[in-house]
């Protein structure tokens, strides 16, 4: 692949001229063409410069994934606006702090998530700091807004004045309410990375995309949205990602492409009422966002039958797509890895005691270098210092290796990994094992902080429905698989997993559970 040096708004121009009366995006029975989608986001963006934004103004957007959230993208872009995607869970905590620490000047939000609980502009009014930012609702009256030609031909001029290595977006990574991290993304990244996506997955204009993983995730945005300017794709919206949701969309509306993480695929296999829905459409997939073990991927694939689910690694650092298998890989490498460096990317294993580069088959910290490593973190400069070295090498934070085959295998994250008496154990190894229990249905092991030994291994597991399980079954069955040091100290069971709002596990506050649970 031949990297570009386009912007995100050249791309979807060229969409736009490719497939002008093609379907672009849907919302329920509301139907757009790539025609209609760019006259109204050219009534958004005249909008929005007609209220004050400007070239290189940080514009944050608290909203449902929606229509207007796309329409109001696509025009901040046009008028090099900076669009900054957070959470639509935030309070006014969480939104203030954000809003003060990337100097936000408007604040474009969705009426729906202002209720009597949660009055947000209201109290954003009633912050010193933040009560001269301009709020905006999302939903405008776009289409009755008077256009003239004058406007238009302005809009396409400052579009003209924007570069592929200007900011184009940022999005909030975890832990962003202790220390926000706020990671600037440039055209250049999220072109490349979100066109090396779509032809790995030879995505094209016949296929319909299920949005099912929200627009204030790199995932959403540069696997989903972006990927649809490089390939003239249409996308189903939806607002909630529940599996009832989900499958009602990819049923009714006869989605081809699903991408998601793993505990939304595995709530979706383990719907009961399955077999009520007709998921025969389906062809294409990415898996992200943590790992999969075989009998996940197996059960997975099984139950949903998509005949290429592409397991994948990133971060949001990295725009976010470092690694993917190939589209006919064999099916262990589809279980086993999160596939291969894509084109123009660099990745090496440092070794986490003495910092030095090991070699294929040694576990280690991932480093990334390419095309798709962000700007940096905004307002952050010794932060982007710390996470990016002298060489332009991303320190991601992950454990894992490369294996002969140059194929990734991810241990987990670096403050995940658990220190015994000196070893590094990998949680995702004694996770493996343990999964291999036939009455397990989900586990997560963690670490718990003791004295001398500085961390035990606590196994939480999940049963299955119906299943006779103990403590001391699951303790014999990895004393029998693998070294004494790695059988965990205590056996917790659970209902269910706290998890975020993007479907992963909520590790932390796993760990405030189970340390409760174990001092208790």
């Amino acid at each position: 692949m031949n990297l570009t040096n386009k912007t995100i708004i050249d791309c979807f121009n060229d969409c736009v001229k490719n497939h002008y009366n093609l379907l672009a995006i849907s919302e329920s029975d509301d139907k757009y063409t790539w025609k209609q989608v760019d006259e109204i986001s050219n009534d958004y963006a005249i909008y929005y410069y007609d209220s004050g934004v400007s070239k290189g103004d940080n514009v944050v957007i608290y909203s449902l994934n929606s229509k207007y959230y796309i329409f109001t993208i696509i025009a901040l872009l046009k008028i090099g606006a900076i669009p900054i995607f957070v959470n639509s869970c935030y309070k006014v905590k969480e939104l203030s702090t954000i809003l003060k620490h990337i100097d936000a000047k408007y604040l474009i939000y969705d009426r729906k998530l202002i209720t009597e609980d949660n009055p947000i502009i209201e109290q954003l009014n009633q912050i010193k700091q933040t009560n001269n930012i301009k709020k905006i609702d999302i939903k405008i009256n776009a289409l009755d807004y008077q256009i003239n030609k004058e406007k238009l031909n302005l809009i396409n001029s400052i579009e003209k004045q924007i570069d592929c290595n200007d900011t184009c977006c940022m999005l909030f990574t975890s832990g962003t309410i202790c220390t926000p991290k706020a990671v600037m993304l440039s055209h250049y990244n999220l072109v490349n990375n979100s066109k090396a996506i779509a032809k790995a997955m030879h995505w094209s204009k016949d296929d319909h995309l299920c949005l099912s993983v929200p627009l204030f995730h790199c995932f959403g945005i540069s696997a989903g949205l972006f990927a649809s300017f490089q390939t003239g794709c249409s996308i189903q919206i939806l607002e909630s990602y529940k599996s009832f949701d989900i499958l009602e969309a990819v049923s009714k509306y006869h989605c081809t492409i699903l991408n998601g993480v793993t505990t939304m695929f595995m709530a979706i296999a383990r719907k009961k009422n399955l077999h009520e829905y007709d998921l025969s459409s389906l062809n294409s997939g990415i898996i992200a966002g943590s790992s999969i073990s075989k009998k996940e991927y197996y059960e997975i694939v099984d139950k949903l039958k998509i005949e290429h689910l592409i397991p994948s690694y990133g971060q949001t650092e990295t725009s976010p797509c470092v690694t993917i298998c190939k589209y006919d890989d064999t099916i262990e490498h589809l279980y086993h890895t999160s596939g291969k460096p894509l084109e123009h990317t660099t990745i090496k294993i440092r070794d986490l005691n003495t910092n030095e580069l090991v070699e294929k088959n040694k576990l280690g910290e991932i480093l990334v270098k390419g095309y798709q490593v962000m700007q940096g973190y905004k307002n952050s400069e010794d932060l982007t210092a710390k996470t990016i070295d002298k060489d332009g090498y991303l320190h991601t934070g992950d454990i894992g290796y490369l294996d002969d085959e140059n194929y990734i295998h991810i241990a987990g994250r670096l403050k995940e990994i658990i220190i015994r008496a000196g070893e590094n154990i990998s949680p995702n190894e004694i996770e493996a094992c343990i999964d291999e229990i036939e009455g397990v249905s989900e586990v997560k092991v963690v670490g718990t902080p003791v004295e001398v030994l500085q961390e035990d291994i606590v196994a939480c597991v999940i049963k299955r429905s119906g299943s006779v399980l103990f403590e001391d079954d699951v303790k014999q069955y990895v004393i029998k698989k693998m070294a004494k040091y790695k059988v965990p100290k205590y056996v917790l069971f659970f209902k269910k997993f706290p998890l975020t709002q993007s479907g992963k596990i909520n590790i932390g506050e796993l760990k405030h559970i189970v340390n409760n649970s174990i001092s208790a």
